[in-house]
C-alpha cells in the first residue's frame, strides 16, 4: 500500500497518472446534408468539444448511411474551391473546441446506402485516437453552403 503524505505528493501523483489530463470529448450539433437527386455522398458537420487537458485527435468515422467516411478539408484560394484528405485527422486541443463545418473540416459521407432527406437522421461513430469512439445522432437537414461543393 502506497502512502501519500502530503498534499503535493498527492498533487504529483496524481497529474503523473494520465488520468488527470485525460480528453473528455463531446460532440455537439451534429448533421448531414441532405442528398440532392440521386447523389451518393454528402457532407456531415458538428462541433467537437475537448474539456479535459490532454489533446485528442479525431482519425476516423463511421455510418451504416454510407460505405466510407472520410475526414477532408475544403478551402478556396483565388476563387478556386478545392477539397482535400485530413490524412493526419483532425487534433482538438486540450481544453479546446474543433468545428466541422460547410466551407471547412468536414466528413464525408461516400457511397450512400440510401437518400437522405431533411427531418431524417443518421448514426454515427466518430473514433478519436485517444478518447475511442463517440455515436451520435446526426439531423439530415439544410444549411447554406460557404462554398457550395461539400457533399454535391
Amino acid at each position: 500500500m502506497i502512502r501519500i503524505s502530503s498534499p503535493l505528493a498527492f498533487l504529483l501523483l496524481a497529474s503523473c497518472s494520465g488520468e488527470a489530463g485525460a480528453p473528455q470529448i463531446e460532440v455537439k450539433d451534429a448533421w448531414v446534408r441532405p442528398t440532392v437527386g440521386a447523389g451518393q455522398m454528402t457532407a456531415g458537420y458538428a462541433t467537437i468539444v475537448n474539456s479535459g487537458g490532454a489533446n485528442d485527435r479525431l482519425i476516423g468515422a463511421e455510418t451504416d448511411a454510407a460505405a466510407k467516411v472520410t475526414l477532408h478539408s475544403s478551402s478556396n484560394k483565388n476563387g478556386i474551391a478545392r477539397m482535400r484528405p485530413l490524412a493526419n485527422g483532425l487534433p482538438v486541443g486540450g481544453g479546446g473546441t474543433a468545428t466541422l463545418s460547410p466551407g471547412g473540416n468536414h466528413l464525408m459521407l461516400e457511397q450512400l446506402s440510401r437518400p437522405l432527406a431533411p427531418g431524417q437522421s443518421v448514426r454515427l461513430t466518430l473514433r478519436f485516437e485517444k478518447a475511442g469512439e463517440k455515436v451520435v445522432t446526426a439531423a439530415v437537414r439544410n444549411e447554406p453552403a460557404t462554398t457550395g461543393h461539400e457533399g454535391h
